[in-house]
């Protein structure tokens, strides 16, 4: 019989005390500086679900009445328990000041950086590879949106403690006492709590134990993970359920729903190699449902792997970390639908990987160059623009206003983004540029009917009534059923 072996043998050499206490200093340091403008931002309302936050009335105290809707109550599809309760520690200390939320949402996140670079200092090959990796997980552009959103703090918290488990999980599969192994499972429920994201932990076990330990898929002792992976679905489908938002194929059918996530993985894949163009919401015209560039995404969604998978043992740092990055996304990766086909947040995690494939790349550039200078100051450079742009990005998700003016920006085709922005300038206070999106919206759309019905309620309001009459008589010109 074939002796199994892990595929990735790593004994990285041992690092002193100042240089492990310096790594973990510098990711916190670089990551907090990173987030900081974040801390000027507001709460984002319009159709980004911070108004759970400020709404929600169960949040409002910490008493037991309070705790038990936490526990029980379905939120706009939302089941998280301790995320909730995160929320109202937040508004018992800061009330409905957002500078609070983010500063809590920007501690985690540099936790979880840190967390990070603790967990990959014994499986990749030094500890600089191991610091570099955490801090292109800290700081890349697509983690924007999982920080600065006030309501994404149940991505924070789900994985900060998905790493913790992996952690304790690492520590008793490494000789370590029993009670790392309940300590795995204790963190794989205060994830699920926060979010369903936490399914994911299981598979990331196997495959931390197929790499790194001895090449074996153990069932036994994944089994508390599997079933709380299997509860906390089941609480998400009946969260979705109770508000109906069960979400219909993108497109309508099979065909384009998956050309439809094909071409979001694909995008996904380009947004983390050339992070430019990131915009707060995505849209897709149905129109090129089956355009060339969907079947080319879906052909190599669906050869890639198969190819990579077969080069596992000539590839595997490269295995490893797609696996990690396809494992994390699985969930919110639209195989079974979601109301949001692609968001820059369901990469949260997954962003591990992606840090892993960098860090393992500058080893290899070190090795070729026969020293670690150039590619030392070739990752920083890396990292200090990574940095860059989203330290500077931070300012698109300062409100509604300039969240949706991205949007409507990044989308040029698109009536929705303008009719969003509309209700961005509306709720702020801002008539006059709200009426000029809802008319660019109807440039983009003729037919759009919620930019009528919002461009002919400020028309009426202000005194405007004849030519709120002739939009309606346009409208009714374009479609004779409009009211």
């Amino acid at each position: 019989m074939r002796e199994r072996r892990a595929l990735l043998e790593v004994s990285p050499p041992p690092a002193g005390g100042v240089a492990r206490g310096a790594s973990l200093a510098l990711v916190a340091a670089v990551t907090l500086w990173t987030y900081w403008p974040t801390l000027r931002n507001g709460f984002l309302h319009i159709a980004f679900d911070d108004a759970i936050v400020t709404d929600t009335a169960f949040l409002d105290g910490l008493g037991p009445r309070h705790l038990w809707a936490m526990a029980s109550e379905f939120v706009h599809a939302h089941w998280a328990p301790l995320t909730f309760l995160s929320l109202a520690l937040d508004r018992h200390l800061w009330g409905l000041d957002p500078f609070g939320y983010h500063l809590t949402n920007l501690l985690l996140h540099t936790l979880t950086a840190v967390l990070v670079r603790g967990l990959l200092r014994p499986l990749l090959p030094t500890l600089g590879a191991a610091t570099l990796a955490a801090l292109v997980f800290a700081v890349h552009p697509v983690q924007m949106e999982a920080v600065t959103l006030a309501i994404q703090r149940k991505t924070l918290l789900c994985a900060l403690f998905i790493v913790v488990a992996l952690i304790a999980y690492q520590r008793w599969r490494g000789g370590g006492r029993r009670g790392w192994y309940l300590a795995a499972v204790a963190a794989c429920a205060a994830a699920a709590l926060a979010k369903p994201l936490a399914v994911v932990v299981a598979p990331l076990l196997w495959l931390y134990e197929y790499c790194f330990v001895d090449g074996r898929l153990r069932l036994t002792d994944k089994l508390p993970f599997l079933l709380i992976g299997a509860g906390v679905s089941l609480a998400a489908m009946a969260a979705h359920e109770a508000v109906g938002a069960v979400a219909a194929l993108h497109g309508g059918s099979l065909a384009t729903h998956a050309l439809a996530v094909a071409r979001a993985t694909l995008e996904y894949v380009l947004a983390v190699l050339l992070p430019v163009g990131l915009s707060p919401v995505y849209y897709y015209q149905r129109a090129l449902a089956f355009a060339p560039l969907n079947f080319a995404a879906l052909a190599l969604v669906l050869l890639v792997p198969v190819w990579l998978l077969r080069r596992r043992r000539a590839w595997p740092w490269t295995f490893f970390s797609a696996a990690w990055f396809a494992l994390a996304l699985l969930p919110e990766s639209n195989v079974f639908p979601l109301a949001t086909l692609r968001a820059d947040r369901f990469l949260y995690l997954g962003m591990v990987g992606v840090g892993v494939w960098f860090a393992i790349g500058f080893e290899g550039l070190a090795a070729a160059a026969g020293r670690r200078g150039p590619a030392v100051a070739v990752a920083a450079a890396v990292v200090a623009l990574l940095a860059a742009l989203t330290h500077a990005s931070a300012g698109i998700w300062r409100d509604d206003v300039s969240a949706w003016t991205r949007v409507a920006e990044r989308h040029p085709w698109s009536s929705l983004a303008a009719v969003m922005q509309g209700h961005a300038y509306r709720e702020a206070g801002n008539p006059s540029a709200a009426e000029a999106a809802y008319r660019e919206a109807l440039r983009r759309q003729p037919l759009r009917t919620e930019a009528y019905d919002e461009l002919g309620r400020m028309l009426s309001a202000q005194g405007r009534t004849a030519e709120a009459e002739e939009l309606q008589r346009r409208r009714r010109a374009l479609d004779w059923r409009a009211p």
